[in-house]
């Protein structure tokens, strides 16, 4: 894996950030501390909570339609252990045409400068900002 896209998980779970070149792509929770460092802030849910409409953690670029359905959200809730069949699902919604125009700004954004992908959820390292984390990690010859 190619060390300047890395997904670093920031310091949402408790551990340090990790040393050496900066990863493009980390991942935040809305309910901790923001990330330290610089990078474009995404925020990945449908609604703007009020608290980020100002201050510290304000998202540079928010992006609703990449948030996973009402549906998967609640079967993920009731089924929080299972990660992969929850990511494989929510790919397969990521591959609808009404999502193509927020995935593409997504991939445009990542091109250019380090992003820090928010979600609401407490465990980002388990959500659908570490999908996106490595669908552009995956994409042909990196983030475009």
């Amino acid at each position: 894996m190619d060390t300047d896209r890395t997904v670093d998980p920031g310091c949402a779970d408790g551990r340090p950030p990790r040393t050496g070149p900066a990863p493009r792509l980390r991942l935040e929770s809305l309910h901790g501390l923001p990330v330290p460092g610089a990078g474009l802030r995404v925020l990945l849910e449908r609604s703007l909570p009020v608290r980020l409409a100002v201050g510290t953690g304000r998202p540079g670029l928010w992006l609703p339609a990449l948030a996973p359905s009402g549906a998967l959200r609640r079967w993920y809730a009731e089924h929080r252990e299972e990660f992969e069949p929850f990511a494989e699902r929510y790919g397969e919604e990521l591959d609808r045409p009404d999502r193509a125009a927020q995935w593409e700004r997504l991939r445009a954004a990542a091109a250019d400068r380090s992003l820090i992908l928010q979600v609401a959820g407490r465990n980002p390292a388990r959500s659908h900002a570490a999908v996106l984390a490595r669908r552009l990690d995956a994409a042909p010859n990196g983030p475009r």
